[in-house]
């Protein structure tokens, strides 16, 4: 897809379900020095649950914004916030 990145954005498309799997991603953000991450998106109970998980276990210090998340349906948004409990805390 066409997008405007701003300058200096660093983009990595990802192809599977969690953007650690498919992506440097971690390699990226060990270079940067990153410790935390800020995670928003969606599907709450699919791509964002997978890349929470999969960050805690890499080591990363995670924090989740609960309303800047979304599901298929308020549901499966609380299931998937309840899936991440004890991989990050959550706002």
């Amino acid at each position: 897809p066409n997008y405007d990145d701003g300058h200096g954005d660093i983009c990595i498309p990802k192809t599977s379900c969690s953007v650690f799997i498919s992506t440097n991603l971690d390699y990226v953000l060990r270079n940067l020095s990153v410790e935390q991450l800020v995670v928003c998106g969606q599907l709450t109970d699919q791509c964002v649950e997978s890349a929470v998980r999969d960050a805690a276990d890499l080591g990363y210090f995670v924090t989740v914004v609960e309303d800047a998340c979304a599901a298929h349906s308020a549901d499966r948004h609380e299931k998937g916030l309840m899936g991440m409990s004890g991989f990050c805390r959550k706002l």
